[in-house]
């Protein structure tokens, strides 16, 4: 839980950015994504 004095002032979204930033060009991950669409006709 955040303190409300620190409501909208950008430090989580700062915080966050700083963490994928690092993860990303640091550690050397990526994201892998599998979507799978389902189309299912009921008749």
């Amino acid at each position: 839980m955040f303190n409300p004095l620190f409501y909208g002032k950008g430090y989580a979204t700062e915080g966050c950015n700083a963490i994928l930033e690092y993860g990303f060009e640091k550690l050397g991950m990526h994201i892998e994504a599998l979507i799978y669409l389902t189309i299912q006709l009921f008749y």
